[in-house]
């Protein structure tokens, strides 16, 4: 029915409260004989729906059964983001035509090369910011810098919580110490004694819901990344995090606490030992950067049970 030849959004950085101006630029391809409804949302974190505008194009006064093929034409949405969302996240939007009936049946959607994307076209780049209440204050101290820009101001590894089998949690909270400007992937792999990699997950912050080229100076993000360790043999591993580029898989600089560049440019965070599967537990971490060695709790005993019973 028709062609999305280019969009436009402004500004660069919205906050949930505010609003984001949306330009799609049309070109018909055929003609309709069903009036379908335009919908333009801002998704925020989750893909979620921060805000949105339904309408028929022409803002009710350009149907598409009356568009005529070749037509070219354009239209901005103001579209308010709700207050009280999460914040900051990746923002985007999305765009999709349906029928505003029983059915809400959408058009199908494909890409130039004519492979389908759905129901949907999910667009753009943009910052959702945190509310101004929410004023970014820079950590006095750190952990670990990585870079000129990013600190990781602290780490908690918890064998507590996976005393049955994979997957080992990691909580990481990092601070921006200035614009990072470029998109960084974050590694939690799991070494050996000799160095070597094990087990590994490497993804953006937040699984891509932050990218670290939105951060700003002063800002603090958290995030709960997982390791799996099936299939690792039993025997003494050390956690370690950083971060790369992913274009070219250059790790970032990483420097301790005292400014000294650590080896291999990771963060060590801890060390475990990894039981046989019948044992089914994980040792206590031996050195929990940020606060202390998590301790599972002792097995109790078992109770015996009474004679003539």
């Amino acid at each position: 029915m028709a062609e999305l030849l280019a969009y436009e959004t402004w500004p660069e950085r919205t906050a949930p409260g505010k609003a984001l101006a949306v330009t799609l630029y049309w070109r018909v391809l055929a003609r309709s004989a069903q009036n379908y409804t335009l919908g333009v949302h801002v998704l925020g974190c989750g893909l979620e729906s921060y805000g949105a505008r339904n309408l028929y194009p022409g803002w009710g006064n350009y149907a598409t059964t009356v568009w005529q093929p070749g037509t070219l034409f354009r239209e901005t949405y103001w579209v308010r983001l709700e207050e009280g969302r999460p914040a900051p996240c990746l923002g985007r939007v999305r765009v999709a035509f349906f029928l505003d009936d029983g059915t809400q049946a959408h058009l199908p959607v494909s890409d130039a090369a004519g492979q389908p994307l759905g129901d949907a076209a999910i667009l753009g780049r943009f910052k959702i910011a945190a509310p101004a209440s929410q004023a970014a204050v820079p950590p006095a101290t750190w952990l670990a810098r990585l870079g000129e820009s990013v600190a990781l101001v602290e780490a908690r590894v918890h064998p507590e919580r996976t005393l049955g089998w994979p997957p080992l949690e990691v909580d990481l909270t990092w601070s921006a110490l200035g614009p990072v400007g470029r998109d960084y992937t974050v590694f939690l792999h799991l070494l050996d004694e000799e160095g070597r990699w094990v087990a590994g997950a490497d993804s953006p912050p937040r699984g891509g819901e932050y990218p670290t080229g939105l951060w700003e100076a002063g800002e603090t993000i958290t995030e709960v990344r997982t390791l799996d360790l099936t299939g690792v043999a039993p025997g003494r591993y050390q956690v370690a995090v950083g971060m790369y580029a992913p274009e070219d898989l250059v790790r970032l600089p990483c420097y301790d606490g005292g400014g000294q560049r650590l080896p291999g440019d990771f963060i060590p965070l801890a060390h475990l030992e990894v039981l046989p599967v019948r044992s089914r537990l994980y040792l206590p971490a031996f050195r929990n950067w940020g606060g202390p060695a998590a301790s599972p709790e002792a097995p109790k005993p078992a109770r015996k049970r009474p004679k003539g019973k």
